[in-house]
């Protein structure tokens, strides 16, 4: 996938994506990759699994105790660019590779390892949408999730792990909603 169908996926499911500036991102210790996605490629409003990327208002990329106003050392190498569903940090982590993670909030800002780059979480996020948009039942008077086979829950995690061979290890984010999309099938 390219920068193009990148954003024409999105303009496609009509999801805006954001991006930031040069100037807000001209102090951030960011690699390059992360860089040029931030700046060029974006990320959408909101997607499933209940993530949201809103426009920044900030004039500077921050980190997780400039966002909370809060001073925790151990939290100085997070950068935030999102949130989950329970209003956790989605963050870079300038210290381990540039890696994407969450930071629970309820215990403690714990560490839970999403993706290696911001570029594979992006593209997980492009699957994880896909298998969720194939078996919701978008009728007008329904809004229900069919059953997916073993088959199809199969294959998305052959997508997944194609993309990053490190997102479904154990207690990741990934591993963790596959566990809830099992879940959820088995007891519906």
């Amino acid at each position: 996938m390219n920068i193009e169908t990148y954003k024409q996926y999105w303009h496609d499911v009509h999801e805006t994506l954001y991006t930031y500036s040069y100037s807000q991102l001209a102090n951030a210790p960011i690699d390059h990759e992360t860089f040029v996605f931030l700046t060029s490629w974006g990320l959408p409003s909101a997607t499933a699994p209940f993530v949201t990327f809103t426009e920044i208002t900030q004039p500077y990329f921050v980190t997780i105790n400039d966002f909370f106003d809060i001073s925790f050392p151990k939290l100085q190498n997070y950068w935030v660019f999102g949130t989950n569903g329970s209003g956790d940090p989605i963050c870079i982590d300038t210290q381990k590779k540039y890696e994407i993670v969450y930071l629970n909030h309820d215990n403690h800002y714990q560490r839970i390892f999403i993706n290696n780059s911001i570029t594979q979480f992006a593209f997980c996020l492009i699957k994880y949408r896909n298998f969720i948009a194939a078996i919701i039942d978008n009728t007008a008077e329904s809004y229900a999730r069919r059953k997916f086979s073993i088959e199809e829950f199969s294959q998305l995690k052959n997508d997944m792990l194609a993309i990053d061979d490190n997102c479904l290890v154990d207690d990741s984010f990934w591993n963790e909603e596959m566990k809830y999309l099992w879940w959820e099938r088995e007891n519906d």
